[in-house]
């Protein structure tokens, strides 16, 4: 009985006795955007910033490779050539005479067969190769040896489908990220930078053929490729390099594609990082209490602690964050912060002066925002999608970034109107937050968010989201039911004659909230009073929010 399991075991679970790692269920193809390009043209920056977004937008799903070819390439006397023998053989093989253009897993999405695509259609054919399935699921491993600089590759495949081609290859090739140099059109003279530039192919430049690919079955590949100083005068960094590998049908149709940074060993680079600004960026108003930030990690040592200084209008607090950034990798992080209450204008800092316990030097980021729009808790909401709305989402969420509602799901292919109300908490601070999974923005057609209060007060109106979406911010401080004309708690004295509020207890400040019938915010600012002389005679509501006490009057200005 014994043998005849392990017998089983053998002929039904080859991948066990093998130990490999590649996932064995179904999964959905992942993109590779082959981008053609060269210095002299100057619309490639605008290639370059789609390709970049959609790298920062799914990085685990997608792969760019930047091919320097053709006569755009063609480096002046004095100026580095960015080129390869293996990208001038694709360039040729595809016909490529128009730049900047590109290919999506090297498939025609048109009707007379061609494979190159302008860049204006990328997003949306990644998007359409994404929701296919993938006949073949890849795994990658690799690792650089500093001592030697051999790059080590080990390939996994299994194949899923039923029906394969029976003509398939595996492709290695490796890329190299921030490469300073020209660019016509970048507008940065010789600072340029240059990512995910191809540097050369580990494989054949069409691959080295595969055996029995039918599914269900497994295949490993291992490589050792020993990484050049150079590649014609340009120097290969290390750390800046990530290897690609993919199965072709042929010399097309990219049937899968995978990638990673290597793992690095006798490399020692001295620990630092540096900060970059996040996906979504701080708006006018902000109020979570948290900041996003890349943490782009620039040793060969993993990030597993960092600690930041966060400063608000002159005061700063320390905060450590427990995060794991691999080697010369890059993520992006949320760092929380303590503010009670939010003053009209927030100025703020932040600096990394700590790495795994050690003082490093780091670079700032800075800026300011207002405080939130001040409204009722009851909100109406106005919300469209565009055709991709099953990448679009809209969520209220509160200060710490936590799901109080998500509207939707909503369908592909449908653009969907829809009309919300929703009843929050009083005297908290709440986000809503449209967000798109591509970040090309909910533009096709142009989608929209418009908040009201229930006085039909506009809170905001947003007719255009562009990049990875956007985020509006309210304090849900006015009720209108509890208005009164008199408040009973004597916090306050109200002077006709100069139009003033002043607190009784001049020794401590408060925050002045002042707004017209309608709900419509006029004044937020913070002091031991407020003068209402700039406004027009009319009836006005206006909380006052001490540490310990507060009250919402009704004012007559005559």
């Amino acid at each position: 009985m014994r043998k005849l399991l392990l017998f089983v075991l053998l002929v039904v679970f080859p991948g066990i006795l093998y130990c490999y790692e590649v996932q064995t269920a179904l999964e959905k193809k992942k993109f590779l955007l082959e981008e053609f390009t060269g210095i002299h043209c100057g619309y490639c920056p605008k290639g370059h910033k789609i390709a970049n977004t959609l790298a920062e937008a799914q990085p685990s799903n997608g792969y760019i490779i930047s091919v320097h070819a053709g006569h755009y390439a063609t480096p002046g006397s004095d100026e580095p050539d960015f080129r390869t023998t293996e990208g001038t053989i694709l360039n040729n093989q595809f016909g490529i005479d128009s730049y900047p253009c590109g290919t999506i897993n090297r498939h025609s999405f048109s009707e007379d067969g061609s494979i190159i695509i302008d860049r204006g259609y990328w997003t949306k054919d990644v998007k359409a190769i994404h929701s296919e399935d993938a006949p073949v699921n890849l795994l990658i491993r690799s690792e650089y040896d500093g001592a030697t600089r051999s790059l080590k590759i080990h390939v996994e495949g299994y194949y899923t489908a039923e029906n394969q081609d029976a003509d398939q290859e595996l492709n290695i090739v490796w890329t190299q990220d921030n490469i300073l140099g020209p660019q016509n059109g970048g507008n940065m003279g010789d600072e340029y930078v240059h990512q995910h530039a191809l540097r050369g192919y580990i494989t054949p430049v069409w691959g080295d053929t595969l055996t029995k690919p039918e599914k269900g079955n497994y295949f490993e590949k291992d490589y050792v490729y020993q990484l050049p100083d150079d590649v014609n005068k340009v120097i290969v960094k290390p750390e800046d390099i990530k290897v690609i590998a993919f199965v072709t049908n042929g010399k097309t149709d990219v049937l899968n594609v995978t990638g990673n940074k290597p793992l690095y060993n006798n490399y020692d680079k001295v620990l630092g990082a540096t900060l970059s600004e996040p996906k979504m960026n701080i708006g006018a108003r902000y109020g979570y209490h948290f900041f996003e930030v890349y943490v782009k990690n620039l040793s060969d040592k993993a990030i597993t602690s960092a600690k930041f200084d966060i400063t608000l209008n002159d005061k700063t607090q320390s905060v450590v964050c427990d995060y794991s950034i691999p080697s010369f990798g890059e993520k992006e992080i949320k760092i929380p912060f303590e503010q009670e209450t939010i003053p009209n204008k927030t100025s703020y800092s932040i600096i990394l002066n700590n790495i795994n316990g050690q003082s490093i030097s780091s670079n700032e980021l800075t800026g300011e925002y207002s405080s939130p729009i001040v409204t009722t808790s009851t909100i109406y909401i106005d919300q469209q999608t565009d055709l991709y709305a099953d990448d679009n989402h809209f969520y209220i969420k509160d200060v710490d970034g936590n799901i109080i509602k998500e509207f939707g799901p909503f369908s592909a292919g449908v653009v969907t109107e829809q009309k919300d109300t929703i009843t929050l908490d009083m005297n908290k601070t709440y986000c809503m937050e449209v967000t798109d999974d591509w970040g090309d923005g909910i533009l096709q057609p142009k989608g929209f968010v418009l908040l009201h209060s229930d006085t039909n007060s506009l809170i905001d109106q947003i007719y255009e989201i562009n990049g990875f979406g956007c985020r509006t911010f309210f304090t849900t401080c006015l009720n209108p039911s509890s208005i009164k004309q008199n408040s009973t708690d004597n916090i306050y004295t109200y002077n006709s004659f100069n139009k003033t509020v002043r607190l009784t207890d001049q020794t401590k400040s408060a925050r002045f909230i002042v707004c017209s019938s309608d709900g419509r915010c006029l004044i937020d600012s913070r002091g031991t009073e407020i003068s209402l002389a700039s406004l027009k005679n009319n009836i006005y509501i206006i909380k006052i929010i001490k540490e310990e006490s507060s009250c919402i009057a009704k004012i007559a200005l005559r």
